[in-house]
């Protein structure tokens, strides 16, 4: 019989042959180069040497160095963590399927061995489901990343847009304060917040959208054919301005629909120039004729409409 120390060391080899998967290239900066660069520049010592700097173009010079020290170093660092964790779930991945197929294999070559692979499968095959669950790296590590990323972006163009200002109006301590939210920037907590806070939106957005629905009303027939005379009568407008020769004629039409547009409270400072801005304004007219639920309400639509000086045919 196989002894089980030699199974678990063959169950483990493809995990030593995976530790090196990476799925990003090496750093042309490594971590070590960019910890030096900024240790010559530490934030106290560096803010006193910048006080004895007497002309402006110095200090902004001076400013800006130290700052695209830290700008780096902090890119370095924040290279490093997204590697690992891509190193994380790709290679981890690819062990786990490594050892799963070596296992099935193994079994058919030894065959005393089999309880003991047998059982070793299954101990991998867990480990797999639990990282699988735990992490979820397939899916969620890219969203997360991206997050990360456009939340660093964002915090690198304003210090950036200070660095374009005189040192006196961006001070090197207020570099530092934004070198730190850019370095926090990069944190899976931040991006996961940020998702929630989309994520919210959304929310709030979709139930506006259902309350939206759940309020319109079911019409019956002769209000639905209320509604539905009203607005051929308003489309007739553009449909006579299409066809009609005389410029005179299609500029009175689609200063008709901007009328009946402004009687209804709707924002339509100048009357529509073609056939896509007045088709437009009639798509929100017709957004307040279709909210009325009764053959009334439509009347008065229409009576607002006509006291505006439309006539309606």
């Amino acid at each position: 019989m196989l002894p089980r120390k030699w199974v678990l060391a063959f169950a483990l080899l493809p995990l030593s042959a995976c530790a090196t998967f990476d799925g990003r290239p090496k750093s042309v900066i490594t971590v070590a180069q960019a910890d030096a660069m900024v240790a010559l520049y530490p934030p106290d010592k560096a803010i006193e040497q910048l006080g004895g700097i007497g002309p402006v173009d110095a200090r902004n010079t001076y400013r800006n160095k130290v700052v695209a020290a830290y700008l780096a170093t902090i890119d370095a660092h924040y290279g490093e963590f997204v590697k690992g964790l891509s190193r994380s779930g790709k290679g981890s991945h690819l062990a786990f399927d490594t050892i799963l197929l070596g296992l099935t294999g193994a079994g058919a070559i030894f065959d005393h061995a089999a309880s003991e692979l047998s059982a070793v499968a299954t101990g991998v095959g867990g480990a797999r489901s639990s990282f699988d669950r735990e992490l979820f790296a397939d899916k969620a590590l890219p969203i997360l990343t991206s997050l990360m990323d456009s939340r660093r972006l964002a915090v690198r163009t304003e210090i950036l847009r200070g660095l374009s200002k005189p040192e006196g109006t961006y001070t090197l301590e207020e570099a530092f304060s934004d070198l730190m939210r850019y370095e926090a920037a990069g944190t899976i907590d931040g991006a996961l917040a940020d998702a929630a806070v989309d994520a919210g939106q959304r929310a709030q957005e979709t139930k506006y959208d259902y309350s939206k629905a759940k309020d319109l009303c079911v019409v019956d027939d002769a209000t639905d054919e209320a509604r539905r005379t009203l607005m051929i009568a308003l489309e007739n407008f553009e449909r006579k301005a299409e066809t009609s020769p005389n410029a005179a004629t299609v500029a009175q039409s689609r200063q008709s629909i901007q009328k009946a547009a402004q009687a209804l409270g709707i924002d339509a400072p100048v009357a529509p120039a073609d056939k896509p801005a007045a088709f437009t304004l009639l798509m929100s007219i017709r957004d307040q004729v279709e909210a009325q639920c009764n053959s009334a309400n439509v009347d008065a639509l229409s009576a607002k409409i006509t006291a505006a000086g439309v006539t309606l045919q």
